[in-house]
């Protein structure tokens, strides 16, 4: 699903997740866009990661800060910053 996205003055907070696990999009005006935590649903090779599906359908280039509130290894630096490194963090 397609939404539309928020006006350079909108703030905007977008949740993802069952209750436990899970990830918020912001978009801050005068600063961009920014990821905390993430979360992930289905099988191993079918994995859907939400908040990955939403910044990517908002075409976000950049996030301008991104947390982690999760103590041990969190599987967001999997979902998020592997698969599209490049495409979200110009590296």
């Amino acid at each position: 699903m397609k939404y539309p996205p928020p006006n350079n003055d909108e703030f905007e907070l977008t949740v993802f997740g069952p209750g436990i696990g899970e990830s918020i999009v912001l978009h801050i005006p005068g600063i961009g866009w920014a990821l905390i935590d993430s979360c992930e649903f289905g099988p191993f090779k079918q994995r859907f990661v939400p908040p990955l599906e939403y910044l990517i359908s908002q075409n976000v280039q950049k996030l301008e800060f991104l947390s982690s509130t999760l103590t041990k290894t969190d599987p967001f630096v999997l979902t998020i910053i592997d698969p599209l490194g490049a495409h979200l963090f110009g590296s």
